[in-house]
């Protein structure tokens, strides 16, 4: 009889021991989490729901867009730049000739001026 309530005994320990262990088990949280998956959409519901993966492609899309629009602006910018030196370059070309135009006719204007002062002089000491 002994022997049988020893057994109990160690049997209602082992149960114990076994509970006191299935509660601790239940105590730790358990993740509960699946693996994130880029391609699938967050199903709120929205019109416009993307994937991640979806995301970065319109936003190399985006980037894309805005790189080209950016060259393209600065290959305007310096096609406008050259066209005004070319304009500023003529501009100089030209203001060139005319000075050099107004200095050959000055040039003449002088010569004339100093052959009509010759000729008058040589005209007054034929008189004298």
């Amino acid at each position: 009889m002994e022997k049988v309530l020893y057994e109990k005994k160690l049997e209602e320990e082992k149960r114990t021991e076994i509970i006191r262990q299935i509660k601790e088990l239940e105590r730790i949280p358990v993740k509960r989490t699946k693996g994130f998956d880029p391609t699938e959409t967050a199903g709120i519901g929205l019109l416009e729901e993307l994937s991640l993966v979806e995301l970065r492609e319109r936003l190399e899309v985006q980037k894309k867009l805005e790189r080209d629009y950016v060259e393209s602006k600065k290959e305007e910018n310096r096609l406008k730049n050259e066209e005004r030196v070319e304009e500023i370059l003529d501009k100089a070309k030209e203001i060139s000739i005319a000075r050099d135009k107004l200095k050959n006719a000055k040039e003449m204007e002088r010569q004339k001026k100093k052959e009509e002062v010759n000729n008058l002089t040589k005209h007054k000491f034929n008189i004298l």
